[in-house]
């Protein structure tokens, strides 16, 4: 069922629901009045009737043969009268009661004066029975309900004519009002499946007028925007992984068939063995890269309570060791903070900022590490001396396999997926990666929330 179906469905079964309620307490409300109305016309006629049958002196009562009860404008109702007596013999009675005094339609016990239902020859009555004062005799009073019945069923041929007839109005109004708010949904739906096809040029009109329709389709305009840029991202990244695996493999390949191709000495052999373990190297420092990009991405616990400086502090002190034969001098400056997160993600992210720093920092610069608590985030940043990143480059540092146009920097050192690694690694801790010019080079780094014991610790 589509979805305006289901909405004429829903509005006409609460219009159904709505309408058979209030005619059911209309009619209700109706047959209560008239009933009150046709009781209390009863009983006073049947009070009138027994104070007169109670003033004769002669042991024979007599029922006066004379119009019946009125009610609304009925006008008299046919009287089914008779006095009875303590043992239940009819004294006297009207011509309309020829076969006796008929018995209640419920025979539960009445109480005198109480109006109740009889039926008789067929016909159905509204009855009560009155003592008569100063006698052991009972009056029986009883008058047809023949008008009671009548509007009864005129109430509800009336009622369903007007309740059909509104739910008929009801289901073409709800068609036309439906199809024009679903129309411009069907729209948007449309473009979904088109996308779901494999389509990611389509686009969701959007209504004017605003509202949430058209929030909805700018909405979805951006998800298909976000998916189609993630889809060429991931292409990209495949197209850049395959081209970074291809040229270690080739030179490998390169290597070992031309060790192959005639004899050679040993320390040809030898030689050839170093080149095809340097390209095995590379294809496995790559693959590591690889594969901690990907576990990144695919998400791992953040559960883990980690003091930042210690580790950042850790990551400095390797690299120092590393880059002292250049010359290049790490300054740091660590603010305490503790964030959850996972100690390996963050120390390895840790790493390839420094380490990033360091390839484009010249011989006798200064690569400065800063982490600082701004409010409820920490801020890790490292800043080198090198060429710095130009301002169109900026967004795209953070892409897998990116190559920027720093001149004099040892490009042959990374991956490419370094920074890429820092990116997904400061999302998945719910912050982000940032990346500006310095006050000579480039200033990378990452910004993410304290610890929230960290946070309600703080005065």
């Amino acid at each position: 069922m589509s979805f305006r179906a289901r909405l004429i469905a829903a509005v006409m079964g609460t219009s159904l629901l709505v309408l058979g309620l209030a005619f059911a307490s209309l009619y209700a409300l109706v047959q209560a009045s008239e009933l009150r109305q046709l009781d209390a016309a009863l009983l006073r006629e049947a009070f009138q009737e027994a104070r007169e049958a109670g003033q004769h002196e002669t042991p024979a009562l007599v029922v006066r043969q004379r119009p019946g009860p009125v009610t609304d404008d009925t006008g008299p109702l046919t009287r089914f009268a008779a006095i009875v007596d303590d043992d239940g013999e009819v004294l006297d009675r009207t011509s309309t009661l020829r076969h006796g005094v008929p018995e209640p339609s419920e025979p539960d016990e009445l109480e005198l004066g109480e109006p109740f239902d009889v039926i008789y020859e067929g016909q159905r009555l509204r009855a009560v029975r009155v003592a008569i004062p100063r006698t052991d005799a009972e009056l029986f009073l009883a008058t047809p309900r023949t008008f009671l019945d009548a509007d009864a069923t005129f109430l509800i041929r009336a009622m369903l004519i007007v309740l059909f007839g509104a739910l008929a109005c009801g289901l073409l109004v709800s068609s036309a009002v439906m199809g024009r708010l679903t129309r411009d949904h069907e729209a948007i739906a449309r473009a979904v499946q088109a996308v779901a096809r494999g389509d990611l040029e389509a686009r969701a009109a959007v209504p004017g007028g605003g509202g949430e329709t058209a929030q909805l389709a700018r909405d979805v305009n951006h998800m298909i925007e976000r998916i189609a840029e993630s889809i060429a991202a991931h292409q990209r990244f495949i197209a850049h992984a395959s081209h970074e695996l291809r040229s270690p493999l080739t030179l490998l390949k390169g290597e070992l068939e031309l060790a192959l191709r005639r004899e050679r000495a040993a320390e040809e052999y030898r030689e050839a063995i170093r080149e095809a373990l340097s390209s095995t190297q590379e294809l496995t420092r790559l693959a590591e890269h690889l594969l901690a990009l990907a576990r990144v991405e695919e998400g791992r616990a953040l559960g883990e309570r980690v003091a930042l400086h210690e580790l950042v502090d850790k990551a400095v002190e390797a690299a120092e060791r590393e880059e002292l034969a250049r010359g290049v001098t790490l300054e740091a400056e660590l603010a305490p903070a503790v964030v959850e997160g996972a100690t390996m993600d963050l120390e390895r992210a840790a790493k390839n900022l420094l380490h990033n720093a360091l390839r484009f920092s010249p011989e006798g610069g200064v690569v400065r590490v800063r982490l600082e608590v701004e409010g409820d985030d920490a801020v890790l940043s490292v800043e080198d001396e090198g060429p710095g990143i130009p301002e169109a480059h900026l967004e795209h540092v953070f892409e897998p396999f990116y190559r920027g146009p720093q001149d004099g920097a040892r490009m042959e050192e990374g991956s490419g997926l370094g920074l890429a690694f820092v990116r997904e690694v400061a999302r998945a801790h719910g912050g982000r990666a940032f990346a500006e010019r310095g006050a000579r080079g480039a200033r990378v780094g990452i910004v993410m929330p304290v610890d929230r014991s960290e946070r309600a610790a703080r005065p």
